[in-house]
């Protein structure tokens, strides 16, 4: 558009340039007047340099204007998804947790059979120091209700190490931070549990030289 009006008004200045040349005015030298209008074309000319320069000089900042603001909205979503994910991470790291404390406080629980384990033995301990002064049938019952416990020991201990294992399972891929509390449960425990339950049963189960 300057490009425009700056040809049109150096066609204009070259026309009266031309006509002026060709025409005498009263009262003035013509070659004056024709520098004069020389002198105003090329300071014309010169103010649309200056002025096409400034424009130029505005678009390119408004075009880097328009690309930081189109940086400055890829940033601003960054942002939200960032903050979204962070949200969602935050959510995960509460249930992990909350999983994580059922998982200790199941992991607390099995302790208490670990103490009615050292009472049974204790108590089967005091059955064997006095067995061979009670009679036949003391002893007969005594057995059947070790026996009884022993059954029942076995079924819980065989129960929990089934469903701790099933847990295990169901929450290693979720839970892989609380992997290490999980696997530092001592399955070994019920296995020497049994065993040791199994020996007692066994010895008790063979008959008594004294009788």
């Amino acid at each position: 558009m300057w490009y425009a009006e700056n040809k049109k008004s150096r066609e204009k200045v070259l026309a009266m340039d031309a006509s002026f040349k060709t025409c005498m005015f009263g009262g003035f030298d013509r070659q004056d007047v024709v520098t004069f209008i020389e002198k105003t074309a090329e300071e014309h000319r010169t103010a649309l340099e200056v002025l096409q320069a400034e424009n130029d000089t505005l678009r390119r900042e408004r075009d880097d204007a328009v690309a930081e603001n189109d940086t400055l909205r890829l940033l601003a979503e960054e942002d939200a998804r960032l903050r979204d994910d962070n949200t969602h991470l935050e959510q995960q790291v509460q249930d992990l947790q909350q999983q994580l404390t059922a998982v200790q406080a199941e992991n607390d629980a099995l302790r208490g059979p670990a103490g009615e384990y050292q009472s049974l033995k204790e108590h089967v301990a005091d059955i064997e120091i006095s067995a061979h002064r009670r009679t036949e049938e003391f002893r007969a019952r005594a057995m059947e209700r070790l026996g009884q416990c022993i059954a029942q020991q076995r079924l819980w201990c065989s129960q929990r190490r089934s469903t701790y294992l099933n847990m295990n399972t169901a929450l290693a891929e979720q839970l892989r931070a609380a992997q290490e509390a999980v696997d530092s449960a001592d399955f070994a425990a019920f296995d020497d549990m049994i065993a040791e339950l199994q020996r007692l049963e066994d010895e008790l189960k063979k008959p008594d030289p004294q009788l």
